[in-house]
């Protein structure tokens, strides 16, 4: 029995699926397969059933789970602490970058760990902030940016900055946005942000009390996709700021006068790291690029 299949265990458990347990580990889905059969062929045991929406653990595999993960947990925590021992930052860092690089002195960041720690390699993941956190969550990340407020117990953040969310729509659309109230605003196509995005509360505040809902004309996760969408005139979305004022010096946007909201960005790290060589240099350089706290 080897920690990896382990690991490849406790992730099929989580996900219920094949494809996605081997896209968290970055394995091909026979390996992952491989895996599994070598576990079960080892403790003579069934650990899983193949159901029509994925992987379904059996009574034996859940049986099994809690102590796999005691394993995994003990065994990063042996980890941390002889990191800790050491003093010494990992070769790689894979850090979660939510929004514009430029916004979050991404460039910067990268400066920093190559002056201080040469040896160090950024592997950047962007996405949103939804995803983002659920990949630091199962340790796939080693810290991630964010927006909004971080409310889970096993991570903890610091709030660097916050940024002003604007209600934007295509330059035809100026008369429009430039002369309607919020009723008015929602019977114009929007762009729905990603599930569970911190947007979604900013616009949930702001429809409270319309009698109709906004008309929901696209879906979209990522803020490229958002961007272009907006200049094409596919629908209203909120936008950042710092974003959407080159768009808007280009003439490419518009901007709704009637309100704008301001948003906590942050950086998250799973709790039980906070004392990791590697938490501790990325917080202190994140802290005196932003000033935080």
């Amino acid at each position: 029995m080897e920690l990896y299949q382990l690991k490849s265990f406790i992730t099929i458990a989580e996900t219920g699926n094949l494809t996605q347990a081997a896209d968290r580990l970055f394995i091909s889905q026979p390996a992952l397969s491989a895996h599994i059969k070598a576990l079960e062929e080892e403790f003579d045991i069934k650990l899983f059933n193949r159901i029509s929406t994925g992987m379904q653990l059996t009574e034996n595999g859940e049986a099994l789970k809690l102590k796999a993960l005691q394993i995994l947990e003990s065994s990063d925590e042996i980890r941390l602490q002889a990191k800790m021992l050491q003093n010494k930052v990992s070769t790689q860092l894979r850090i979660g970058l939510n929004a514009d690089a430029v916004f979050l002195k991404l460039g910067k960041l990268i400066d920093e760990l190559r002056t201080h720690h040469p040896s160090v390699k950024a592997n950047i993941v962007a996405g949103n902030t939804p995803v983002l956190m659920e990949q630091l969550s199962n340790g796939s990340l080693d810290g991630t940016f964010f927006f909004g407020q971080n409310d889970d117990k096993d991570l903890e953040s610091i709030q660097l900055t916050e940024t002003t969310i604007h209600i934007a729509g295509s330059i035809k659309w100026q008369d429009q946005l430039l002369n309607e109230d919020i009723e008015s605003l929602a019977n114009l196509p929007w762009i729905y942000p990603a599930p569970q995005c911190p947007y979604l509360d900013i616009l949930d505040r702001l429809f409270e009390g319309i009698e109709k809902s906004p008309e929901w004309n696209t879906e979209a996760t990522s803020e490229i996709y958002v961007n272009e969408l907006i200049k094409s005139g596919a629908g209203l979305a909120l936008i950042m700021e710092e974003e959407a004022q080159p768009m808007l010096d280009r003439g490419e946007i518009c901007v709704w006068p009637g309100a704008s909201f301001k948003l906590p960005v942050g950086f998250a790290y799973q709790t039980k790291r906070k004392q990791d060589p590697d938490i501790v240099v990325l917080s202190d350089i994140l802290k005196r690029l932003f000033r935080a706290v």
